[in-house]
């Protein structure tokens, strides 16, 4: 399905090509008819949202401020006045915002309002009247009270609030050594949200909006609830969060026009580069023990490191099938994780092994990037794949035991090499052009 930037090249391009007369007005408008309209979702309407949001955090924050000044000089009915008016004011605001239908940015605006508000009067009451608590139950109070505003006023920032939450809220449950494992119940609702957001306009900028704060807290929410118990497990558990990541961008993102409207694909491909270099070396490896036995694989630990695999299989597979390889060979990083990990086990220790896989797999990686851009003449991917390999290469450079002249002139020879290739494609380009 073309994008509406792509849409909107072309009816721009229609008018001139009706008035030279390559189409004909007919012509023009069954094409018109085939797409449909573009929504104008310009610079103006998206400012529009972003500064009511804005506006009304400043205004929260502003609100909260003063009900803490002199705070101490209060009565208490005062104070649970100052912290109850102010809340259902907002609610008010938020009534009217929804009966008069303001449009999104006033329902941004009346949600993230009414959220902090609520979360200052928990707050507030909880102070002045000496409820017992801590910082979790208080997280865990606002996230399952806000959410609500998402799906009743159709906003997104109440959600994005949520999601920061319970990512909090899973923090300070591992510092307190307490259960974690909640938080996937917490998250079910959230991603029913998201889907519905997704299914309106996956590259609206709310639902990118909400993309990236998903993108960015279920890494470090899946760092809090991993357990640790097995000695190493960290390596399958992140790369498979990074790699399940990125291939679901794979599937339900494919025709982003941009990485900024992709942010699992940016991400977890990240994530995965990131991740594959580090593997490189026995530092990551060192931690696994290789005295397991049947039992430390059978617990809630061991379900965490599989069931992240089993969904990067599930999604990979299909582009293998459809000969998608460079975006398969990508997503599968998280598999040779695994088996890293496994026969290191098995053979008692041998860090080598998983530093030989990652040393071969960035290899095998980077050459099939660099193919895939000569075949497709597309410098970004060219680029990307000698950027790959220039790093490896150097990388196994600097760990060897070579001379400064010697690493020196293989740097000036990677170097020279890159920008040879890249002219060489430009000069193609120009004359395909031509």
């Amino acid at each position: 399905m073309a994008g509406k930037k792509s849409i909107r090249w072309l009816y721009n391009e229609l008018p001139g090509l009706v008035g030279k007369g390559v189409l004909g007005e007919k012509q023009a408008d069954a094409l018109k008819e085939h797409y449909g309209p573009v929504a104008d979702i310009g610079g103006r309407k998206v400012a529009l949202v972003v500064f009511s949001i804005i506006g009304s955090l400043l205004i929260g924050t502003g609100v909260i401020l003063l009900l803490a000044h002199n705070w101490s000089q209060l009565s208490r009915p005062a104070r649970t006045f100052l912290a109850i008016a102010p809340l259902l004011g907002a609610q008010a605001f938020g009534l009217s915002v929804m009966r008069k239908g303001l449009g999104v940015a006033m329902r941004e605006s009346a949600a993230t309002f009414i959220s902090l508000l609520f979360a200052s009067a928990v707050a507030i009451i909880g102070q002045t009247y000496h409820i017992g608590g801590d910082l979790g139950g208080f997280l865990l109070t606002c996230s399952i009270c806000i959410l609500p505003l998402a799906f009743v006023m159709d906003a997104v920032m109440p959600a994005a609030l949520y999601m920061g939450a319970i990512t909090g809220w899973v923090g300070y449950q591992r510092s307190n050594d307490e259960s974690v494992y909640f938080f996937w119940l917490l998250l079910i609702p959230l991603i029913i949200k998201y889907v519905q957001m997704v299914k309106a306009d996956r590259y609206a900028g709310r639902a990118v909006f909400l993309s990236w704060v998903m993108a960015i807290c279920l890494p470090i929410a899946t760092g809090f609830i991993q357990e640790y118990s097995i000695d190493g497990a960290w390596i399958v558990v992140f790369s498979s969060v990074f790699g399940f990541m990125y291939l679901a961008s794979k599937k339900w993102f494919a025709d982003a026009e941009t990485v900024w409207v992709a942010p699992f694909k940016a991400i977890g491909g990240a994530g995965i580069m990131v991740m594959s270099f580090m593997l490189t070396y026995d530092f990551c490896w060192d931690e696994i023990r290789y005295s397991y036995s049947w039992q430390d694989f059978g617990g809630v630990d061991f379900m965490m490191m599989l069931l992240p695999v089993v969904g990067v299989v599930l999604l990979a597979v299909p582009l293998f099938v459809k000969k998608r390889f460079m975006e398969a060979v990508t997503g599968v990083m998280p598999l040779l994780a695994a088996v890293g990990f496994l026969l290191i086990t098995l053979s008692g220790g041998v860090e080598e092994i998983g530093m030989v896989i990652f040393n071969v797999y960035l290899l095998v990686l980077s050459i099939t990037k660099i193919a895939s851009g000569l075949k497709r003449e597309s410098i970004g991917s060219l680029n990307g794949g000698m950027l790959m390999l220039g790093l490896l290469i150097m990388l196994r450079f600097i760990d060897s035991d070579m001379e400064f002249l010697a690493k020196g002139i293989t740097f000036i020879l990677l170097g020279a090499g890159f920008l040879a290739v890249n002219v060489m494609m430009l000069r193609k380009k120009k004359e395909v052009a031509k």
